[in-house]
């Protein structure tokens, strides 16, 4: 099984993005841990900011996470959250995908230590 930094998706992960049914919008949600060097991870926010607009998507929500309520606090410390709403599962990989967010990924990678990454789509019938 192959190792990654998990800071970024694996082979199977990129490939599974797509292959999933369902199209129109998807809310990406970001659990974020930051590394000793948080800044990195602001300046990359600058940085996409311009980046998600050329696409269509937006940022919905971001905070701090204030109290771990229900989970493992060895596993799920995490330190932020953002939901970031993006017009298709297209329009994602054609942001990340960019030579633009390529260059501002390494200030994502410097100012995490961790990250999970969730693609999340609406439902017939939610409440």
């Amino acid at each position: 099984m192959m190792r990654t930094s998990g800071l970024v998706p694996t082979p199977e992960q990129a490939a599974g993005l797509l292959a999933g049914e369902g199209s129109g919008e998807i809310v990406m949600v970001n659990l974020l841990k930051f590394s000793d060097r948080p800044e990195e991870y602001g300046r990359y926010e600058e940085l996409v900011r311009e980046r998600l607009a050329d696409v269509g998507a937006e940022l919905r929500w971001v905070g701090l996470v204030e109290h771990l309520v229900v989970g493992d606090p060895a596993l799920d410390g995490w330190d932020a959250v953002a939901l970031v709403a993006y017009p298709s599962k297209e329009a994602f990989t054609k942001m990340v995908t960019s030579g633009q967010y390529q260059e501002a990924a390494g200030y994502r990678d410097r100012g995490l230590a961790a990250t999970v990454l969730l693609c999340c789509t609406g439902r017939e019938g939610a409440r």
